[in-house]
């Protein structure tokens, strides 16, 4: 194993990224870790961070759509569905009646060509084949994890003080990023078509913009397949969210001699 000192004497950043350059076995295209934890010495709020409180009350925010979701669903069934449809359609016919000829006339073509396409049924298209949602800012496309291929990754999710993204993961069977800092080896992270075949990295946020100070951080191996064990990699900081990544630590020749063994890397000369 073969690591790279940048000589950093104390990292604080805001969030941490690590980027997997090579698998250890050389053509595979598909990356899995059961765990990824960060060892912080001590954590140092920049000027204008938000207090406990303020984050208390951001959470408290954002779970009140939550909290009225069976208010929501119960109101959904308070109109029939027909109906809602035949009032859509009559304001529709009335909203194209002022508009130009030639308007009307492509939308309708617009409409043929849609009812035709949802009647032929499922896309055997593959997801790479695949472009991201068109409509909606590009600010709450990236969020969603709705760009597309070669975009910003997956949308965040929360696990424990911070949020956590990845290139890419394995929805279907719920092998995603946030498993690795679940703290359980029946659970992983799994993105195929990594290191060999894309981009692949696994990004962390601290919540409310605090810098944290990193001491070391640890890689746990999957369940199986050792031929997905990622042997080179780079972390990274972002001194403050939007600011470029700047390379902490690069590991090479790494081997994993079992599965869900942990490998620690210290990242703080002491």
């Amino acid at each position: 194993m073969q690591g790279t000192d940048h000589g950093v004497q104390a990292v604080e950043c805001v969030g941490y990224r690590l980027r997997v350059t090579q698998l250890r076995e050389p053509g595979t295209n598909c990356v899995q870790l059961s765990g990824l934890s960060f060892t912080f010495l001590q954590p140092a709020s920049p000027p204008g961070a938000a207090s406990d409180a303020e984050l208390g009350k951001q959470v408290v925010a954002a779970a009140q759509p939550l909290l009225q979701l069976q208010e929501v669903l119960a109101r959904r069934l308070e109109v029939p569905e027909k109906l809602v449809a035949a009032s859509t359609s009559r304001l529709q016919a009335r909203l194209r009646s002022e508009v130009p000829v030639e308007a009307r006339t492509a939308l309708a073509e617009r409409d043929r060509l849609e009812t035709a396409e949802l009647e032929r049924g499922p896309s055997s298209a593959s997801d790479d084949d695949l472009p991201g949602r068109q409509s909606g800012s590009v600010q709450w496309r990236t969020q969603r994890g709705e760009m597309g291929p070669g975009s910003a990754g997956t949308a965040w999710a929360v696990c424990g003080a911070g949020r956590v993204r990845a290139s890419g993961q394995h929805e279907g069977g719920f092998e995603v990023a946030a498993n690795l800092f679940d703290g359980r080896p029946n659970t992983k992270w799994l993105d195929f078509g990594g290191a060999g075949g894309k981009e692949t990295w696994v990004e962390w946020q601290s919540m409310g913009g605090s810098a944290m100070r990193l001491g070391s951080y640890a890689l746990t191996s999957g369940n199986d397949c050792p031929e997905r064990d990622p042997s080179s990699f780079t972390l990274e900081g972002q001194a403050a969210q939007g600011a470029p990544w700047e390379p902490i630590d690069a590991q090479s020749s790494v081997l994993f001699d079992g599965r869900l063994q942990r490998r620690e890397f210290a990242v703080v000369n002491q």
